[in-house]
């Protein structure tokens, strides 16, 4: 039975049985662990589930295959892709997004990604934004966009911008509709280790 922990008065349209109020809920130890029940005792879960969305928040990206370097090649296993491949500069190294002109600026940028080799399409994550954000080179536009992310990043001390190709490209999408036009899809799995009980069972009805 999937939860909804419930922090306030709307509970979003999730069904009684199905909510779990936060004033409903008592924090004990039990056999040396910390677990979370309901306050009519019927369930009982173990904390780190309680805590799953916030702490999933926090960590889900931290996994790396690679330590950060300045350039990462793209990594495959096979026809697995691991790794794409990255770039990490200060926004000092990215001296064109600092001039005046806009015709200079973007002609400029042009030039210093065909030094660093980078594709036309790729992905920037900075110190500002949390979520990456979509660059196609061959518009002055997201060059445009590019640029004030850098300008904005430099108040960032220490921290580096991420650059990161885009793949699969448009030209390799693989997922098409009706029309034959192709999308970019993304999968996910769960993996869920089922030989290997857990020594008690502190979720669900006691």
């Amino acid at each position: 039975k999937d939860w909804r922990l419930i922090f306030s008065a709307d509970s979003a349209g999730v069904p009684p049985e199905r909510a779990l109020p936060l004033g409903s809920l008592i924090l004990e130890e039990c056999e040396g662990e910390l677990v979370v029940r309901t306050r009519d005792d019927q369930q009982q879960f173990d904390l780190l589930e309680i805590f799953d969305s916030f702490i999933s928040d926090q960590v889900c990206d931290l996994f790396k295959i690679l330590a950060p370097a300045p350039h990462t090649p793209r990594i495959t296993v096979d026809r697995l892709v691991v790794c794409r491949e990255t770039w990490r500069f200060a926004p000092v190294d990215l001296p064109w997004a600092f001039r005046v002109d806009p015709l200079e600026r973007y002609i400029e940028m042009r030039r210093w990604t065909k030094a660093q080799q980078m594709p036309r399409f790729f992905f920037v994550r900075t110190p500002n934004e949390r979520k990456p954000f979509y660059v196609d080179l061959d518009s002055p536009i997201f060059g445009e966009i590019f640029a004030k992310a850098v300008r904005s990043a430099a108040s960032a001390r220490g921290e580096r911008i991420t650059i990161t190709e885009m793949l699969p490209d448009p030209e390799h999408a693989w997922l098409p509709d009706d029309d034959g036009n192709r999308y970019t899809c993304e999968m996910r799995m769960v993996a869920v280790d089922q030989l290997k009980p857990p020594d008690r069972n502190v979720y669900g009805t006691r």
